[in-house]
């Protein structure tokens, strides 16, 4: 099993301005070009008359190409960062997703410095959000004893993004699931998702069937609705995604000069409770990010961090365990993956 491990925005119409969790930055990634691996970015350009364009800059070097957004859709408008894949796992990017802020999701390759024909992968907008962040896309598999049938034992892509509701300015969270060979059946929206913001009393009791879980799992993902707005970029650690939350109403300020916000904990594959309780009280801190932090005896910290210090979190991390669905571990310093598949070099030629 594979993990890889503000600011005002206007919203279009009737929505607020509320505090986005990333902005389309440039995106680095390695190419194939001119049959060599060069290193790039991929950058998202507003020109003055609101169109969009995806660029490929080659480092230090000229624009490779150029993708007008517009040849997508008329209407089509990209606010989150695009996420980076490599689909064959050989150390160069070869597709980009791309979200609109209404919930459509698109995927376009890269080859020798092009862009290719996007396919349309989701369609969230009959949920009525804004989508304005993209989290991660990670790519892993499950242990077979756990995985369902429907998961044929190949890797699957989990992508993590966050819709916001234009009324009351909450956050949603989503995991959506589309198996690494992308055969899809259909075209995925939001009524595909299983809602798991309450958990039902058996889950909380553990009474939970191996069957119960697999359910959960044949989805094509899911979606948890948050009681505020996510104050910073959640993080998944070891299979659970810990998100901070602001739970203060209003729009405009990020944290309403609040003091404390809401740590959220869910498992990556099912949004289950991974600790004792789903939330506890954190303190705010503005401009911070999670991290991991080792501690004087060796243990693993989650803490809050900005330019000039930290806030300790969680102590005690857990981990995701592959004995059972809902089974966890303790995430020690030994125990933690120093190593990461970072490619498969298919194609090595002269090196040893």
């Amino acid at each position: 099993m594979k993990f890889v491990l503000g600011c005002l925005l206007l919203f279009v119409a009737q929505v607020q301005a509320f505090c986005p969790l990333s902005q389309a930055e440039p995106v680095k990634v390695r190419i194939h070009h001119q049959q060599q691996v060069t290193y790039a970015s991929v950058n998202l350009v507003t020109a003055d008359d609101a169109k969009q364009r995806l660029e490929l800059v080659k480092e230090h070097g000229p624009l490779l190409t150029s993708f007008d957004l517009s040849d997508i859709a008329a209407d089509i408008r990209v606010l989150a960062k695009p996420l980076a894949e490599d689909w064959n796992l050989d150390g160069i990017a070869d597709h980009l997703w791309l979200l609109g802020i209404d919930g459509r999701l698109w995927r376009l390759s890269i080859s020798d410095g092009l862009f290719g024909i996007p396919r349309l992968m989701a369609d969230l907008s009959d949920s009525g959000l804004f989508f304005g962040s993209t989290i991660a896309l990670i790519r892993a598999r499950l242990p077979r004893h756990l995985a369902p049938a429907s998961w044929r034992s190949v890797d699957h892509h989990q992508l993590l993004l966050v819709g916001t509701e234009p009324l009351s300015g909450k956050d949603v969270l989503f995991n959506l699931r589309f198996d690494a060979l992308l055969k899809l059946q259909y075209l995925l929206n939001s009524q595909h998702l299983l809602d798991r913001t309450l958990l039902s009393e058996p889950e909380l009791k553990q009474q939970f069937s191996a069957a119960d879980w697999r359910t959960i799992l044949s989805a094509a993902g899911w979606k948890v609705s948050l009681p505020g707005r996510i104050s910073s970029m959640p993080k998944v650690i070891a299979g659970v995604i810990y998100a901070p939350v602001v739970t203060s109403e209003g729009f405009g300020i990020c944290h309403a000069n609040q003091t404390e916000q809401l740590l959220f904990a869910f498992q990556l594959y099912t949004a289950t409770q991974v600790y004792r309780q789903r939330s506890w009280k954190i303190p705010v801190l503005d401009n911070a990010v999670l991290k991991i932090r080792e501690q004087p005896d060796k243990t693993l910290a989650l803490v809050l961090q900005d330019e000039t210090h930290y806030i300790s979190l969680l102590d005690g991390l857990l981990k995701i365990s592959h004995e059972c669905h809902q089974c966890t571990a303790p995430l020690t310093l030994d125990r933690f993956p120093l190593w990461q598949r970072l490619a498969t070099y298919r194609d090595e030629r002269g090196a040893f």
